[in-house]
């Protein structure tokens, strides 16, 4: 696995960035926070800042009591029983039970971009 940090280095080294690429990541972090962390890094803090323009990172959010279904046409209760009925749950370190639904959030999330990009791109020819 690879830090934030080092995909934003990886996407400034292979070229993925730009005014049509967005970067989402799910977290809570310190502003500038790809600029923190450089030690052992190729990049400049320059060349990370271009990488980074224009990405998105999720904050803290707190999960709904309600029985209300989400665009997955899922409670989030229903997502997390599902969750913990997935081959392996057992030997998952619990500790990142907590990021779960925030993930499955991000990947929805990112889903609806992608698709609203390419109806946009698909009007435009």
């Amino acid at each position: 696995m690879i830090t934030n940090t080092e995909c934003i280095e990886r996407a400034y080294q292979t070229g993925l960035y730009g005014p049509k690429i967005v970067w989402m990541f799910p977290g809570w972090y310190e502003e500038y926070w790809w600029r923190n962390y450089l030690e052992g890094i190729p990049c400049t803090p320059e060349e990370m800042d271009k990488a980074a323009e224009g990405h998105i990172t999720t904050g803290i959010f707190y999960l709904n009591p309600n029985s209300v279904n989400m665009i997955s046409n899922l409670t989030v209760q229903e997502f997390e029983s599902e969750y913990k009925k997935t081959e392996g749950y057992d030997e998952i370190d619990k500790t990142y039970e907590f990021v779960a639904s925030k993930c499955y959030d991000v990947v929805w999330a990112s889903s609806l971009a992608l698709d609203c990009a390419d109806r946009q791109l698909k009007q435009e020819g």
